[in-house]
C-alpha cells in the first residue's frame, strides 16, 4: 500500500460518506468508485519482465503525499478540489483516463506549489525550477496552462515570455 493510493482511499471513503447522505446524487458514488479504480493503478507492482507501466507522474506524485498528524495530504487547494471531483461529472474508469488524471494533478501539484512559494517564499516540494521559484518570489502570474506543460524546454521558454511581459519588454 502506498501514500498516494491511500490518500485516494480516503478520498473515496469521504465520497462514499456524500452518498450516504445524497443517495439521489450519482456523483458521489460515481467519484468513490473512479478514485478507487485510481488506486489500482497507482499501486500496481511493475511487471519486471514488461516494465513499469504506471504513469511517470506516480513516482513524483507519491512523493509528494506528507503526513499531517492522522491526515495525509497532497499538494494544496487546487489539487485537493481535482481530486475531490475525480469521476463525479463521468465514470473514470480506464486505464487512459486515469493517466491523464495523474499527469494533470502533477501540474496541479506544482501549480500550488508555486502559489506556496508567492506566499511563503519557499518551494518544500523541491518541484519548482529555481527560475520558477524566483518568478513566484518576483510575484510573476502564471497561467496553470504553464503547469500543464511537461517539456521542461517548453516550459523554460514561456517564463522568459511571460518574464520580459512583465518586465516591459517586447
Amino acid at each position: 500500500m502506498s501514500d498516494l493510493g491511500e490518500y485516494f482511499r480516503l478520498q473515496a471513503g469521504w465520497r462514499e460518506g456524500m452518498a450516504a447522505q445524497f443517495p439521489d446524487d450519482p456523483g458521489n458514488p460515481q467519484s468513490a468508485q473512479a478514485l478507487l479504480s485510481l488506486v489500482t493503478v497507482v499501486e500496481q507492482e511493475p511487471d519486471r519482465d514488461l516494465g513499469d507501466f504506471r504513469p511517470a507522474a506516480v513516482a513524483v506524485l507519491e512523493s509528494q503525499v506528507i503526513q499531517q498528524g492522522s491526515e495525509l495530504s497532497l499538494g494544496g487547494t487546487r489539487t485537493k478540489e481535482a481530486v475531490g471531483r475525480y469521476g463525479y461529472d463521468s465514470p473514470s474508469l480506464a486505464f487512459g483516463a486515469h493517466a491523464l488524471f495523474l499527469g494533470e494533478l502533477l501540474g496541479l501539484v506544482e501549480h500550488d506549489a508555486y502559489d506556496r512559494v508567492a506566499e511563503l517564499g519557499e518551494d518544500p516540494t523541491g518541484l519548482l525550477s529555481e527560475r520558477e521559484v524566483a518568478a513566484a518570489l518576483e510575484g510573476l502570474e502564471i497561467r496553470p496552462e504553464y503547469f500543464r506543460l511537461r517539456d521542461k524546454e517548453q516550459r523554460e521558454k514561456l517564463l522568459d515570455e511571460l518574464s520580459a511581459h512583465q518586465d516591459g519588454g517586447e
